[in-house]
Parts: C-alpha cells; sequence; structure tokens
C-alpha cells in the first residue's frame, strides 16, 4: 500500500492544494459558528482562498462545522442523473461516493485532530478540495428530504438490509451513518440540520453499481484517441 497508493493531493483536480497548504497556520481565535451553505457551488480555489484566510480568524473546529455543511448541501445539490448516465467522459464520471467522501474525510479529520491538531490546516485545505471538487456535478438547488425526524432509524435499518452487492457501496453507507451521528455534538445547529438531510438523500437514493455500457464507451474512445 505504501508503494503503490495515489497520492489524492498529486491529481489535477488538486493541484492548488500543495500552493495553499504551504505554510499554513492556525491561529484564529473566534468561536462564533459560521453558515457553510453558501460555500456549496465554491470552485477548489475559490474554497482553498476562504479556507486559508479563515484559518488567521476563525477557530478549526469553527471552519470545519463550515466546511462540513458545505459538503453536506453539495449531496443534496448533486445532479443524481449523472450517476446513471452511460455518456460521460472518465473525468466526468461521477456518483454518490464523490460526494459522501466530503462526509467521512471530515469525521476522520476531526477525530484525529482532537489528539494532533497541528494536522487541523493541511485537513481542513483538503476538506476544501473536496467542496470544491463537485461544483460541475450540482443542481441549482438542493433536493428536499422529507422526515428528517426518523432519517437516522432508517439508516439504520437500511444498513442491516440494503440490498447492495458490491462492497464498496454496503461500506460506504456505514462509514456515511457513522460520520454524521459522530459529528451532530461538534458542529453548528445548520451544520446539524443539512449533515442530517445528506444522509436522508443518499439513504434514499437508487445506487447505480456497474456501468458496462458507460465503462465499454469510455474504452472505445481510449483506444479510438490513441
Amino acid at each position: 500500500m505504501l508503494c503503490y497508493s495515489t497520492r489524492e493531493d498529486l491529481l489535477p483536480d488538486f493541484r492548488a492544494y500543495g500552493d495553499a497548504a504551504a505554510g499554513a497556520e492556525a491561529t484564529g481565535t473566534e468561536e462564533d459558528w459560521i453558515e457553510g451553505a453558501p460555500l456549496s457551488g465554491s470552485n477548489i480555489q475559490e474554497a482553498l482562498t476562504w479556507t486559508r484566510e479563515g484559518l488567521a480568524r476563525h477557530r478549526p473546529l469553527v471552519l470545519y462545522s463550515a466546511l462540513l455543511e458545505a459538503g453536506a448541501v453539495n449531496l443534496l445539490r448533486f445532479d443524481e442523473s449523472l450517476q446513471r448516465a452511460s455518456f460521460r467522459s472518465v473525468s466526468r464520471s461521477v456518483g454518490w461516493l464523490d460526494f459522501t467522501h466530503a462526509l467521512t474525510f471530515g469525521n476522520a479529520l476531526r477525530e484525529l485532530a482532537a489528539d494532533h491538531p497541528e494536522i487541523w490546516p493541511r485537513g481542513l485545505l483538503q476538506m476544501a478540495c473536496f467542496v470544491g471538487r463537485n461544483k460541475r456535478f450540482l443542481l441549482p438547488e438542493p433536493e428536499s428530504v422529507e422526515g428528517s425526524d426518523s432519517i437516522f432509524a432508517r439508516a439504520h435499518e437500511a444498513v442491516l438490509d440494503h440490498g447492495l452487492s458490491e462492497p464498496i457501496f454496503s461500506a460506504h453507507l456505514v462509514k456515511t451513518l457513522l460520520a454524521a451521528e459522530r459529528e451532530l455534538p461538534h458542529v453548528s445547529p445548520g451544520c446539524a440540520r443539512h449533515l442530517t438531510a445528506a444522509l436522508g438523500r443518499f439513504f434514499s437514493a437508487r445506487i447505480k453499481e456497474k456501468h458496462p455500457l458507460r465503462t465499454a464507451r469510455q474504452a472505445i474512445a481510449l483506444v479510438t484517441n490513441r
């Protein structure tokens, strides 16, 4: 794994991360919650700039809550039709897991930073990359989710009877549910509402596990262009 694992910070989408992270420090002291929903729809550079400037003003947990909220709103704005489409290039292939990663990564960051606070700046900037990378795949407005009070109960039932055959998808059901539950006590009320709604939308979604037609078309396009 150490030899062959990929470096997400070297992906083309994240090419601005290195410069943004260089010398970044968490020196802010303001503790009042700030809204994260307006960050939804930002591109990567905008989200990185917002986070880098915020590190000098706000405490890390405040920025964390805002970035997690932006990731949750992005999930609510995900254009679901794109994950079913067969006419997509490799660079524009997108699915639910591209959006849940922002939530599960955020959970991992907060828990790890509790023992190692020095990782906050780089971790928050990585969250900004997750927020910005999905700008191309968003609906103009978030989808509404009904019955938020029962979302967690339904989610717990779903992880025991999900009907998904691919482990990567069933594992993400568990990861996203646990991440949302664990973060609720640590975030702003606005973030908690959007996080709960995002979980509800994800668990009510129809996940397309296999893309044989899209894969075939992408493979043909690859050899045709050689």
